[in-house]
């Protein structure tokens, strides 16, 4: 049986978001494709806004050409609490963890959204450019799919036992909604007790935890 996040391709829950290609941390206009802390954004970037003047505007937002809107997974009352965490992948704080201070229930536009950060050892990307199959690095902490040319692709895990740390893969084409990402475990093992996962929304990620003998959960 193979699971399929058609809604918006997005599986991290309130622990961990899905990586920001850069962070602001100072006062910016939200809107427009504005370059960041030396990044030049592309429609639809994730940005960690963590310097606004009202703190309350403080978030991940999806960059656009006009208007930018929060993401997803970071807009509404169950999104994020105390100890919600993102890492950012480029610019000055690539491999920086942000953790979410704010306590008490979250209201997004009303509660006042602050970041700490927490330093992290060197985060190993694996970038996949070429068709698949492709075989994900035993030692990458983030897989991002990104291909010269769009078309679906396969993914397959290293058998659980020899990752011992857990793996981010997302969607950095934007295009898995049309192109979609396939992940298969090894051998017997399992996804969350399926023999495959599917990321099927543009710019979907999903962040597995290899068990030994068992395969990966989310």
């Amino acid at each position: 049986m193979t699971s399929i996040d058609r809604l918006s391709g997005i599986s991290d829950g309130l622990g961990r978001k899905a990586p920001v290609r850069v962070v602001s941390t100072s006062n910016i206009t939200l809107s427009g494709l504005q370059t960041i802390d030396g990044v030049a954004l592309a429609e639809n970037d994730r940005v960690l806004v963590a310097g606004q003047t009202d703190t309350t505007r403080n978030g991940i937002y999806n960059a656009a050409s006009s208007t930018w809107t929060r993401a997803k997974d970071f807009d509404g009352v169950r999104d994020a609490i105390a100890g919600t965490a993102v890492i950012a992948a480029e610019g000055s704080n690539a491999r920086t963890e942000y953790v979410l201070t704010t306590t008490g229930t979250i209201t997004f536009g009303t509660s006042d959204i602050e970041f700490e950060t927490v330093q992290r050892s060197p985060m190993v990307v694996q970038t996949i450019t070429s068709a698949g199959p492709v075989t994900v690095s035993a030692g990458a902490d983030v897989v991002r799919v990104n291909q010269t040319v769009g078309a679906s692709i396969t993914l397959n895990l290293p058998a659980a036992a020899s990752k011992t740390n857990p793996v981010l893969i997302a969607d950095w084409k934007f295009d898995a909604g049309t192109n979609n990402i396939t992940i298969v475990p090894n051998g017997s093992e399992k996804i969350q007790n399926q023999s495959s996962w599917v990321i099927a929304g543009n710019g979907g990620s999903v962040f597995l935890r290899p068990i030994s003998g068992v395969g990966y959960v989310l």
